[in-house]
């Protein structure tokens, strides 16, 4: 029998400290293990996240059952902020792209003796005078 099972108190506990707001935004599981004359223990669970700038860690025990049901809990809570943290990525990285090919647009524009100024393309006049200037030449 493990410790989470023998425990209700425990159980109870967590489920009371997961219900706070602050998980929605972060939080883990993590699993320790200890070594003592050669000896390995564990795995030691623990909840770990920041309130007020510090790290809190609140002991679970070695109950894999009462961790995996805290970590499911955890996943479930910060869905929206996983989706909102991937949304940011993707917007980053769509500026980042963006950016780029403006940067190609502006150089093949050069070539050609052109300037993008906001919506607007410029010089197109500037382009025309010469091109007219070389028919008339001819």
């Amino acid at each position: 029998m493990e410790s989470g099972e023998r425990d209700p108190q425990r159980t109870k506990r967590v489920k009371e400290i997961l219900d706070q707001d602050v998980f929605r935004h972060q939080g883990f599981v993590t699993s320790t293990w200890r070594n003592r004359h050669g000896r390995r223990f564990g795995p030691y669970f623990t909840l770990v996240h920041r309130e007020y700038g510090r790290v809190r860690k609140t002991y679970l025990g070695t109950c894999t059952k009462l961790a995996e049901m805290v970590r499911r809990q955890l996943r479930e809570l910060q869905v929206e902020t996983r989706r909102d943290r991937q949304l940011r990525e993707l917007v980053r990285k769509l500026r980042h792209c963006v950016r780029a090919s403006k940067v190609a647009f502006d150089q093949s524009l050069a070539e050609q003796g052109l300037q993008a100024k906001g919506f607007e393309i410029r010089g197109w006049r500037k382009i025309q005078d010469e091109r007219n200037s070389k028919h008339k030449a001819k």
